[in-house]
């Protein structure tokens, strides 16, 4: 008798099972507007010239391959500390904030999900939706999940009334999950002034607050997309960060990220960072090295610096273009729908709110992948699918 008899077969992952129904599905003009990575025109995922040029030349970075600490490369974490709160805020913050490099966004999150678990004993509350990852990793932790108000179906908006309620409601002294800025699956940000409202009110209840930090400068800016954890750090917050590169420096494969904590006291860094350290240490030991050297070079250069700034800064850009020539078409050709949430949503996704048997039928008959809730990632669309895009949602709709 095997062992594996009673071994159950788990269903595939909700948006790499799409994407290996993509691979397979033999039409010429399949989209996949499904996974989440930015491509370009040609529909590849995008290199930085930043990122080409280290590595032409990358032995002169990366001595060796020897281990790293299991906190990682101190260069690459002083780094992500100053790209995200800024230069100034580092100075008055540094003594009390401890930075751990991690395997991507999904490792820091793993890390962090294990220790409010295991140490703070915390309940998490997620927004309703969230990405599909958030509530298996948690749970996976052994959190307790919750909820709270986000998105309006009707308007395809941030309901921040819904929101603001919800987490005033969430018992005190909870774990509380938001993202940073370009929410996934929404694209619906709060304002920098309600980022105030919410930090105000994690504050009066003793909540501690997680941020997802994964599309820093896929929104409105570098500076603009670190507004919500900055604003809570002035309001005087402890609080986690689970940090991605996967996006804004393209290093979906390298997986490199890092695990932020601001902590109160300086006092509290020490134990904070041995117990990441540990369970970092009982997972993967530690990370891999191209990922960090590739970051932490360019960050520390200022001609790389600026050529990967202006990089982003131009893929931004065309997601917004995208974004504008979606909607302006869409009320060309079906003007009895709102679509001026097109350009009110941010970063690379948008909740369209298809009714599921369109977006079922845009699979079977035209081709085009998305998940059932119907968000597509914008950036999976360029000049040469576009208008297949349009003419096949106007056809399933009328």
């Amino acid at each position: 008798m095997s062992a594996f008899t009673h071994i159950p077969c788990i269903p595939p992952d909700q948006i790499f099972g799409i994407v290996h129904e993509f691979q397979i599905d033999p039409r010429k003009e399949k989209t996949n507007l499904c996974i989440g990575v930015y491509r370009s025109e040609d529909g590849l995922p995008v290199v930085f010239q930043a990122v080409k040029d280290v590595e032409k030349n990358f032995h002169k970075y990366e001595a060796n391959k020897d281990y790293l600490a299991i906190r990682g490369e101190t260069a690459f974490c002083n780094l992500t500390a100053q790209l995200i709160f800024g230069a100034g805020r580092l100075e008055e913050v540094h003594d009390r904030c401890y930075v751990n490099q991690t395997v991507g966004g999904s490792g820091a999150l793993t890390a962090g999900a294990e220790f409010v678990a295991q140490y703070l004993k915390k309940p998490v509350y997620v927004s309703a939706p969230t990405w599909v990852n958030h509530v298996p990793i948690f749970e996976k932790a052994g959190c307790a999940i919750h909820t709270y108000p986000y998105f309006d179906k009707d308007t395809k908006a941030l309901d921040f009334s819904e929101m603001r309620t919800g987490i005033e409601s969430i018992p005190d002294g909870s774990a509380v999950l938001f993202h940073a800025s370009c929410h996934n699956p929404t694209g619906c940000d709060p304002t920098p002034d309600q980022w105030k409202v919410l930090a105000e009110i994690c504050k009066k209840k003793a909540l501690f607050p997680f941020f997802d930090m994964a599309y820093q400068g896929f929104g409105e800016g570098l500076e603009e997309d670190a507004v919500s954890v900055r604003t809570f750090l002035d309001a005087g917050l402890e609080f986690f960060i689970a940090y991605s590169y996967s996006k804004n420096m393209g290093l979906y494969g390298e997986r490199t990220g890092a695990l932020v904590v601001v902590a109160n006291d300086p006092s509290f860094i020490e134990p904070v960072g041995s117990v990441i350290r540990k369970l970092i240490r009982t997972n993967y030991s530690n990370c891999p090295r191209h990922g960090s050297t590739l970051v932490s070079t360019i960050l520390s250069n200022k001609e790389l610096e600026a050529s990967w700034k202006k990089e982003l800064t131009e893929v931004r850009s065309r997601v917004q273009s995208l974004r504008l020539e979606l909607q302006k078409a869409l009320e060309h050709e079906l003007p009895e729908h709102d679509w001026s949430f097109f350009t009110r949503q941010n970063g690379m996704f948008s909740m369209c709110g298809f009714p599921l048997d369109v977006v079922r039928t845009l699979k079977s008959e035209y081709a085009i992948y998305m998940t059932e809730s119907s968000r597509i990632n914008i950036a999976g669309l360029s000049k040469k699918n576009i208008a297949y895009f349009i003419d096949s949602l106007k056809k399933v709709y009328r």
